[in-house]
Formats: structure tokens, C-alpha cells, sequence
């Protein structure tokens, strides 16, 4: 036996609102979390504070970890790689 549920449209209207909230919620979330995972290198630079070339260092030196998307389209860098740099530095800063 099918059951039935019958909203005013004033109901509907407001759980359509509160699943707009909901899928902007989700999504903020992802890009916090998975999307803004990796970074890329104009964005590492505005992070650190440095130029191109510091950044090149960093990553050649192995304190940033970082992949190549292929074929010369670029880099992109593991933002909780750029995190640890920050935090090491940060605390280097204070204890000198």
C-alpha cells in the first residue's frame, strides 16, 4: 500500500532552501578537505611568503611534497606538506 506525504508549497519552498544550504555545506566541506588537498604553486607561494625560485628549492629539496600533472601542464604542491613547512619554520623562528 503506497503511502502519500502532501506539503504546502511554503514547505516545499523552505526544504528547498535547506537542501541549498546543505549541498553549499557539503561542498565547502569537500573543498576544504579532498579538492583543496593539493595547491597550486601561486597559492603554495602566497602560504609560504616566497618567490618561484624559493619555492623550486623547496620542492627540489624534498621539504614540500609535490607531483607533476603531465606533459608540461604544471604542478601542483600537498598542501599539508606546506602546512608542516610553516609549522617548522614558525617554531624555528621563536626559539632562535
Amino acid at each position: 500500500m503506497a503511502e502519500h506525504l502532501y506539503i504546502t508549497r511554503d514547505e516545499w519552498n523552505q526544504m528547498q532552501k535547506h537542501i541549498a544550504f546543505l549541498t553549499e555545506f557539503v561542498k565547502n566541506s569537500l573543498k576544504q578537505s579532498g579538492k583543496s588537498r593539493w595547491v597550486s604553486p601561486q597559492e603554495a607561494m602566497e602560504l609560504i611568503g616566497c618567490k618561484k625560485t624559493k619555492l623550486a628549492e623547496l620542492r627540489y629539496s624534498g621539504e614540500l611534497e609535490w607531483k607533476t600533472l603531465g606533459h608540461g601542464k604544471g604542478v601542483m604542491i600537498l598542501r599539508k606538506s606546506i602546512d608542516e613547512f610553516i609549522q617548522k619554520n614558525s617554531t624555528q623562528l621563536r626559539v632562535a
